[in-house]
């Protein structure tokens, strides 16, 4: 006799499984038998096996992902904020190892610092176009409150010159036209840079300008026990002489003011091609590195008490004149400036 719960209770025997159902006739029983199924051997550590290779799968994808995507691109979100401030000494650089890759984000990353510089180059260009306008309104006004009434002095200067002055008199008049002269040259400066475009081109020899310029400094160099030398091979351009006489006076004042204690200022003029250039080297001490980094630019000077203008000016005239210019320190020593102007055929 069974209860009625063994009846219809499930039992394991070995590596099957029993079950027993009543049925309709008292005392009789379905018996329903089925073998289980491996739940470990052979069976179980075969799928074991490819389960942890598919584990360690997604676990170096998911680390690759990490370090080839995800962190490259936290870095540039990170990064971006610096396109604002190009210029701050604060703004770190793009790391190189972001920089080098050859991959979109590389692509990216390069397009970044590319966009960064050119933000970088408009910032100083607009930078530099606000001082060369105020530069041009102060020299506006300059030129018509000094250059009138220095003309003026000169002209009764050179009145009294053409009389008979007493000899005590002649080392004052002649040092009144020579500083008459001078505030005639300083505000030249102001208005050549303030308007640099040339207005009068016209055909000129450029060792004959340059040696013009030569005898006028002569008795400056002469003061400062500098000797000046030249070779001066005919060159011919199209010039504005006025300017390029002042952009070769204002070089050849700053080389022999660069040797307080005497040297040599060496001038040339030659052709290079289809170019004529003109070599102006001095033995004193050469740029500095940070002289050199600022060349040209308006109101950067180390001279004590330069206004920062004699160089600006070089490189604007010479610019209009669609010329080159540039300044290095020879390995001889001491510094040089070159000036190329295009050959007139």
């Amino acid at each position: 006799e069974l209860s009625a719960e063994e009846t219809t209770a499930a039992r394991t025997v070995g590596n099957r499984e029993i079950a027993l159902a009543p049925t309709s006739e008292p005392g009789k029983f379905l018996i329903l038998i089925r073998n289980r199924p491996p739940t470990s051997g052979i069976f179980s550590r075969a799928l074991l096996i490819p389960a942890l290779l598919l584990a360690v799968g997604c676990a170096l994808l998911a680390f690759l992902l990490g370090s080839r995507i995800v962190r490259p691109l936290q870095s540039l979100t990170d990064w971006l904020p610096n396109l604002k401030t190009p210029g701050s000494p604060e703004s770190p650089a793009l790391s190189s190892d972001i920089r080098d890759r050859k991959d979109e984000i590389g692509k990216l990353a390069h397009s970044l610092v590319e966009t960064r510089a050119e933000l970088q180059q408009e910032i100083e260009r607009r930078e530099k176009s606000e001082r060369l306008a105020a530069l041009g309104r102060v020299a506006t006004s300059l030129a018509h409150e000094v250059k009138n009434p220095a003309a003026a002095i000169r002209m009764h200067a050179d009145l009294l010159a053409s009389g008979e002055p007493r000899k005590d008199q002649e080392e004052s008049i002649t040092l009144i036209s020579e500083e008459v002269d001078q505030v005639s040259d300083i505000v030249n400066q102001w208005l050549f840079v303030a308007k640099s475009r040339p207005s009068q081109m016209r055909e000129h020899d450029l060792a004959k300008l340059t040696r013009k310029v030569i005898q006028r400094v002569q008795p400056l160099g002469d003061h400062a026990d500098v000797d000046i030398s030249h070779e001066l091979s005919p060159a011919p351009v199209q010039a504005d002489s006025q300017r390029i006489e002042q952009v070769i006076r204002n070089l050849v004042i700053n080389a022999i003011q660069a040797m307080p204690n005497g040297g040599t200022v060496q001038v040339n003029t030659k052709i290079d091609k289809d170019r004529a250039v003109l070599l102006i080297s001095d033995n004193g001490p050469g740029f500095s590195q940070q002289a050199l980094e600022h060349f040209g630019e308006a109101f950067y000077s180390e001279k004590e008490g330069g206004m920062g203008i004699g160089l600006t000016l070089a490189k604007e005239v010479t610019e209009a004149h669609e010329g080159t210019i540039c300044a290095d320190n020879p390995e001889s020593g001491g510094a040089r400036v070159t000036l190329s102007f295009p050959l007139n055929s």
